[in-house]
């Protein structure tokens, strides 16, 4: 599956954004997505507060599309298919929800 840069740059800065404090920032991304990352990487900054210090590596374990960001004191961990899950759940809620209003507005 190829994955759009502006996604994966989407999930990386979600994921910073979740981080709550901390001085020092290690984002693990994907060999393949780390060349994405590094040529945004004032975008991926942009994300965090001036005086944070941000740094980016590769890490065969993480699926490409997904990263884990570390600072000293939180985890945090954001899975593509997991995304992909949850997007698709919802699509179909709220397909199944439109169907029975068009259902009930019939009879």
């Amino acid at each position: 599956m190829e994955t759009d840069f502006n996604c994966i740059l989407a999930l990386m800065a979600r994921a910073l954004n979740a981080l709550p404090t901390g001085r020092n920032v290690l984002l693990k991304v994907n060999p393949m997505d780390e060349k994405i990352c590094r040529e945004n990487f004032h975008l991926l900054q942009e994300q965090l507060k001036q005086e944070i210090v941000l740094e980016l590596q590769g890490d065969q374990g993480i699926p490409v599309g997904s990263c884990e960001v570390e600072s000293e004191e939180v985890e945090v961990e954001i899975l593509l298919q997991k995304e992909l899950r949850i997007l698709g759940n919802k699509l179909l809620e709220i397909a199944t929800a439109s169907g029975r209003r068009y259902t009930f507005e019939e009879e």
